[in-house]
């Protein structure tokens, strides 16, 4: 059947193509081959090479200077008081009790700062009212003290000035304890009333001034003028009235191509003193001019000047008013070198000076100056000679070396009263001579935790007027050798402790020696120069920050229990100890404060 069936497809397809037709052309063509003749290229062919070729040629550049100079904008500053930021409260409430008696209370006040005005005030009380503890201090007449003191203070800021302005009143009790009881055996007629050992005195002082604003990059004069008045009296009805201007014009100017600037300044100083005892009246004169220019680049500057002291009085044993032996006039100088900055640098001058030893400055330093002084004098320094070197060892250490040579007038040394019977005062004797001092001061900081400060003081007076037996004259009641010490440490801004200590070395009094004949009855004193005990002071403190408000605090001094005395026989209570808290409060300015009432 397959067979049958691919015949078929065969024959059939041999019938289709028998069917179609098939044409033919035909052409004549007449072509004759043969050779054109060429034409000759009259180009010659070129290659193209890719390598670039340098081009030579010589030149020079022409030097031109770039103005770089301009000229900045003047920063205008903003005046505000000078107090620390570090605590914004207005106010603080410390109150303590001690170990002997001793009762505490200091109060301050005071606004925030602001670009008008700055006013405060401060209350301050420490009193020992204990009787003598230890079986020494108890041969002693008993001895209360108190301190009481008020400040008031305001400033007005203008735009290129400042008015400042301040009042004090100051209340110190003391009494003449420094005699042993038995003392009065020798003179039983005499034996002191209770009123007759009080040494208190009242002092009432004001301030008021103006100074100018401008800063060092502004030419223009500066200036500060300021007038203050006290007014002292002692239970012994002794009064001094005290009239004195303070001031200063200066023009200062910067050189801000070398970093430098120049100063210069006239000082004028005048202070009027006037005395009144009960059978005494006298009066004093002080002026002290001085004019001084500062040149300074970096750290090197020079000082040129001159200064002098006119002093008038009669206050002396004739009570006749005459220019005293203490006017003097004294060069100004000193040559300052920074030779490696702000690690090292050297510096030297000379220049003088002079203070009236008034009755508030003795009592202030001596409160056991006797009643009705004899006279009072002014101390002059003719002349000073000084030089160092200072600088910073590592990032937080200050140094200061430095030693001083004076030859001064009139330098006021305390002497027991030798016409009293008890020994108990003081009388203010005047010496001339020359003084040497040495002095180191370190200051180490870490941090605001830890910082530490200790310093040294090497004494040496040489006196030029003798005593009756022909012997110089000792610097009675002057240590010959200093040193304090003082460290606080602070730890995770809650616990701060204190360490601090005082030492001394060298003192020397003038001592009363009892002489009795042979049936052991006294005869007479004589009198001679001893050394006194050392002073050796130590204490701690303490204190909690419990929160941004409270505080309390604990302290202890002479740890040692040293019954030292800093003038003869004046012997100071042995350990002490005080514990209290302190409040702050008034962390926003007064007109909130207001409001929330």
């Amino acid at each position: 059947m397959k067979r049958y069936i691919l015949t078929g497809i065969i024959l059939m397809a041999a019938l289709c193509l028998s069917a179609q037709t098939v044409d033919t052309a035909h052409f004549r063509l007449q072509y004759t081959p043969k050779l054109t003749p060429s034409k000759k290229l009259n180009q010659q062919p070129t290659l193209k090479d890719t390598v670039t070729e340098k081009v030579h040629f010589s030149y020079y550049i022409v030097p031109e200077r770039f103005d770089a100079s301009f000229q900045p904008t003047p920063i205008k500053y903003n005046k505000v008081s000078p107090e620390g930021l570090d605590k914004m409260y207005r106010n603080f409430l410390k109150v303590g009790f001690g170990y002997p008696i001793t009762p505490l209370l200091d109060f301050s006040f005071h606004n925030l700062q602001n670009q008008k005005n700055s006013f405060g005030a401060n209350v301050h009380h420490f009193s020992s009212w204990a009787p003598q503890i230890g079986k020494l201090m108890k041969q002693y007449e008993y001895y209360p003290t108190s301190d009481t003191r008020v400040h008031l203070n305001y400033k007005h800021f203008f735009k290129h000035y400042t008015f400042y302005s301040a009042i004090d009143y100051n209340h110190e009790a003391a009494r003449f304890y420094g005699f042993k009881k038995e003392d009065t055996d020798f003179h039983p007629d005499y034996i002191p009333e209770k009123r007759d050992l009080k040494n208190n005195f009242h002092h009432v002082s004001a301030t008021a001034g103006f100074a100018s604003n401008f800063v060092l990059e502004e030419k223009k004069p500066k200036f500060d003028i300021g007038l203050n008045y006290d007014m002292l009296r002692t239970n012994w009805t002794d009064m001094e009235n005290h009239v004195g201007l303070k001031s200063f014009v200066g023009y200062d100017a910067r050189w801000a191509k070398i970093s430098g600037s120049q100063l210069y300044r006239l000082n004028l100083n005048l202070d009027y003193y006037n005395e009144k005892w009960p059978a005494f009246t006298g009066n004093s004169l002080l002026f002290n001019p001085e004019a001084y220019a500062q040149f300074s680049i970096k750290e090197y500057h020079i000082i040129v000047g001159v200064g002098g002291v006119v002093d008038a009085n009669n206050l002396t044993v004739d009570n006749k008013f005459k220019t005293s032996d203490a006017s003097t006039i004294y060069p100004i100088a000193e040559l300052n070198l920074g030779l490696i900055p702000s690690i090292l640098s050297i510096y030297a001058g000379v220049n003088g000076g002079s203070h009236f030893n008034s009755l508030e400055s003795l009592l202030y330093e001596n409160p056991f100056v006797k009643p009705h002084l004899n006279e009072l004098r002014t101390t002059t320094d003719r002349i000073n000679i000084y030089g160092g070197v200072r600088g910073n060892l590592v990032k937080k250490l200050n140094y200061d070396i430095s030693a001083r040579y004076s030859f001064s007038k009139n330098m006021a040394f305390f002497v027991i009263d030798t016409t009293d019977h008890l020994f108990n005062k003081f009388n203010v004797e005047y010496y001339r001579g020359n003084r040497l001092n040495i002095c180191l001061n370190l200051d180490y900081e870490i941090l605001r935790n830890l910082h530490i400060n200790f310093e040294a003081n090497y004494w040496v007076h040489a006196l030029s007027d003798t005593m009756p037996n022909g012997e110089k004259r000792v610097a009675l009641h002057k240590p010959a050798l200093e040193f304090a010490f003082n460290g606080k440490y602070v730890l995770k801004e809650k616990f701060v402790f204190d360490l601090n200590f005082n030492l001394a070395f060298g003192r020397k009094a003038l001592v009363p020696v009892a002489h009795y004949d042979g049936n052991n009855q006294f005869v007479k004193y004589h009198y001679s120069i001893e050394k006194m005990r050392p002073i050796l002071d130590f204490g701690i403190g303490f204190e909690y920050l419990i929160n941004d408000h409270f505080s309390a605090f604990a302290s202890i001094n002479n740890l040692a229990c040293q019954y030292y005395a800093k003038y003869y026989d004046f012997k100071n209570m042995g350990i002490n100890a005080l514990v209290g808290v302190t409040y702050s409060f008034g962390n926003e300015s007064i007109k909130k404060a207001k409001g929330k009432k």
